[in-house]
């Protein structure tokens, strides 16, 4: 878990919760707006910490999505980077070991 200032807390606890119901197909979707203005209006939070709350948890969202679409890529660069290795390597002289 990454370290988390203490005023943010609140809205990474929301964050947290929220992430827990977000659909996932072959990658993470972004959480739904409705499920974070539900998340707020259950929390009764005033207009503007509404308002800055909703920005901050969809700016978590985003760099969430991105930091998981990087890591996905990542590994599947290093699957089919060490597939042809192993192919190279089983191979000399065009015949197979």
């Amino acid at each position: 878990m990454p370290e988390v200032f203490s005023d943010l807390a609140e809205v990474w606890a929301g964050f947290t919760f929220l992430s827990r119901f977000r659909s996932v197909q072959f990658q993470a979707d972004p959480i739904q707006l409705q499920e974070i203005l539900a998340w707020l209006r259950f929390k009764e939070f005033d207009e503007e910490t509404t308002e800055e709350y909703l920005e901050l948890i969809s700016v978590m969202d985003k760099t969430f999505l991105e930091y998981s679409r990087e890591q996905s890529k990542s590994k599947e660069k290093s699957k089919h980077g060490d597939k042809s290795s192993n192919r190279n390597r089983s191979k000399i002289g065009g015949r197979r070991l």
